[in-house]
Order: C-alpha cells, then sequence, then structure tokens
C-alpha cells in the first residue's frame, strides 16, 4: 500500500470539513400579511381574526396572530414585524394583524404596508356607517379616535394603486344572506364612488354563527364555528395564501 501524500491527506480533510458545513438556509417564502380592522367596536373582528388563524393551523397551514392594537402608537413595534416579514425572518405563511378599529399611526402603518386589508362590520346602519368612515381614514391618512372622532395626527395613506386590490368587506352577526349583502352594497358603492375605493365582498357570518366577545364560553364556541363552518365557507384562508 502506498503511503498517503499531502495532497490525499488535505483532499480527505476537505471531505470531512464539507461533511460537518452547516448548510445553506433555506429559501423561506415571504409570509403574507393580513390587517383586520373593525369598523367600531364589538364587531367581532379579534374574534374572526383568531377564528381564521384557528382554522389555518386545522389544515396544517402555519400561521402567525399579532394583536397589532396592543402597540398603540408604537409605529417603531410594528415597523419592526413587517420588517421581519419582508426579510423572510417569519416562518409562516400567513401573518394576521389584530388591528383593532381605533386608526392610530401604528394600525395605519400596518395596513399600508398589509398584502390585504379585511375590514369587519355588521349590517347595522350605524356599523355600516362606521366602516365607511374607518376605510375613509385608511385611504385619506387621517387617524380616528376610539370615539369614531378625526384626531390632528396624520397616519400614511394607502398607495392608490393598491386601492382595488386590498380592501375586503366581511358582514358579521347578519341576520340574512340579502342582509349581508345590502350592507355590502351600500358600503361598496359609496367607497368607489366617494374614494376611487372597490371593496371586495370576503362574505358574512350568519348571527347565530356570529363572532361575538360575549366571553370565554361563547368565545371558544364561536372560534369553533368559525374555523369549521364559516371560514371555509368563505374560501377566507385559501384566498389569502394565494394573495401573494
Amino acid at each position: 500500500m502506498h503511503p498517503r501524500t499531502m495532497s490525499d491527506q488535505a483532499y480527505d480533510l476537505r471531505q470531512l470539513a464539507m461533511r460537518f458545513r452547516p448548510a445553506p438556509p433555506s429559501r423561506v417564502r415571504r409570509a403574507a400579511v393580513l390587517a383586520v380592522v373593525g369598523g367600531t367596536a364589538n364587531v367581532g373582528a379579534t374574534t374572526v381574526a383568531m377564528g381564521l388563524v384557528a382554522a389555518l393551523a386545522e389544515s396544517g397551514r402555519q400561521s402567525l396572530f399579532v394583536a397589532a392594537d396592543s402597540c398603540g402608537a408604537q409605529t417603531a413595534m410594528a415597523d419592526q414585524l413587517l420588517d421581519a416579514v419582508d426579510r423572510r425572518l417569519i416562518e409562516a405563511e400567513l401573518v394576521v394583524f389584530d388591528a383593532g378599529y381605533t386608526i392610530n399611526e401604528a394600525v395605519g402603518r400596518i395596513c399600508r404596508r398589509a398584502d390585504r386589508v379585511l375590514i369587519v362590520t355588521t349590517p347595522e346602519p350605524s356599523d355600516v356607517l362606521n366602516a365607511f368612515a374607518t376605510i375613509e381614514s385608511l385611504t385619506a391618512g387621517a387617524a380616528r379616535g376610539a370615539s369614531g372622532g378625526v384626531e390632528d395626527r396624520k397616519v400614511p395613506a394607502l398607495p392608490t394603486a393598491k386601492h382595488d386590490s386590498r380592501f375586503h368587506l366581511l358582514i358579521n352577526m347578519s341576520p340574512s344572506a340579502a342582509a349581508a349583502d345590502s350592507a355590502h352594497a351600500r358600503l361598496a358603492w359609496a367607497a368607489r364612488r366617494l374614494l376611487g375605493v372597490r371593496l371586495r365582498s370576503a362574505g358574512y357570518i350568519q348571527r347565530e354563527k356570529a363572532a361575538l366577545p360575549e366571553g370565554i364560553s361563547r368565545f371558544c364556541l364561536n372560534l369553533r364555528a368559525l374555523s369549521v363552518d364559516t371560514i371555509r365557507e368563505l374560501l377566507v384562508s385559501d384566498c389569502l395564501l394565494n394573495w401573494r
């Protein structure tokens, strides 16, 4: 047997090093970002957002729920979260921001950078008006306070070029499909004529299955109804994952 040369040993060392070299990081696909916004208080936006995340989890899809309204006016925190999404540091197919119903600067930034904005309201006339005011605030850049009034502070408006594809409307607590269709038609007409926004329908949730913040047991019951029935009927989850 011939003695091993220095070149042979160097080759063996290179092979050994390659065996223990850390594998290159796999290319993580950028997560889709959805901002769920309540047209006003107590319309079930948070439960809808959590129900959507639960539905995705049941189907084996990775998602992340972020209570964005807890960020308050801390725009830096919101920007850091969204920067992590853009840099593909979050391994999830969908990031759902529960943006609450107070359109402050942080929520405005989230909605501006989200792939889609889901407005949640009910067929009640006052809730429909508040939902329109929310869309107007986001598109015009005016920040609404919790009382529904327009604050002096301004937030970044959504890019005009994306208006047609960013806004969807979900009617919650609807007594019937006809009532939901009527509410959507009124809002869609006003948004198109007055704001230049195409407001697409994300369907409706019937009153008996509605997402209502009425305590833990009621919340769990509605969450189960959303994840099993409503979300699949509306096909919201499939649509969201195709928004890229």
